[in-house]
């Protein structure tokens, strides 16, 4: 091995590039070609990043190589949304502190909210599937936020042998008063836009939503 520049323009001072990733002498490599051997780099050298926050950024601008020219415009749009879901999840766990929740918990709160708010049944299957959760930790999940009074159990009338899981008024209370000044912000911003554009920001979302999974 020998030392190298170091991958993805970061500078750490200890990445040493593998000889077998350098390319023969006097081959030209295509676009293709260069961002997938970078990131077999960042791969191969993620050990001696300082930072997951480095790799990432590693393997950003590597990615950015295979993406068309025509196309990297757009690439800031990516960041963007990246940000704007991070410090999305931030005020989650922030409300998690002030309330001494585990942000898990939180998700699940929301969740149910969302189903309420949508007419959906929320059972404790459906919120396994929504959080990605086995049935084990959804029943002790779901016993915290009962003994903390923000959900209750309730028998579907349809079906006795079926539990419903309902979000109690103390929870709704507790949402609004911390989300509610950045729903109130998020609102203003919507109301500046003309409805048509509201419109393509809905379509946005909603493919973005199915984009992601």
């Amino acid at each position: 091995m020998r030392d190298a520049e170091p991958v993805g323009g970061l500078s750490t001072g200890r990445v040493i590039r593998p000889a077998s990733e350098q390319p023969p002498v006097g081959v030209r490599e295509s676009p293709a070609e260069v961002g997938a051997r970078k990131i077999r780099e960042c791969e191969l050298v993620r050990h001696t990043f300082i930072s997951t926050v480095e790799y990432l950024d590693c393997q950003d601008k590597s990615k950015g190589i295979l993406v068309m020219p025509d196309r990297r415009s757009n690439i800031d749009l990516v960041h963007q949304i990246r940000a704007l879901s991070i410090r999305v999840n931030l005020l989650g766990a922030e409300f998690a502190r002030q309330i001494g929740m585990h942000p898990t918990d939180v998700r699940a709160l929301i969740a149910l909210l969302d189903a309420q708010r949508h007419g959906q049944v929320a059972t404790p299957g459906w919120l396994g599937a929504e959080l990605h959760l086995n049935s084990a930790t959804v029943t002790a999940l779901v016993d915290r936020l009962e003994q903390a009074g923000l959900v209750a159990r309730e028998r579907d009338p349809a079906d006795r042998r079926r539990v419903v899981l309902t979000v109690t008024d103390k929870a709704s209370d507790l949402g609004w008063q911390f989300f509610g000044p950045v729903i109130d912000r998020t609102l203003d911003v919507l109301d500046s836009y003309p409805q048509d554009e509201l419109d393509v920001i809905r379509s946005f979302i909603g493919r973005m939503n199915a984009a992601v999974g």
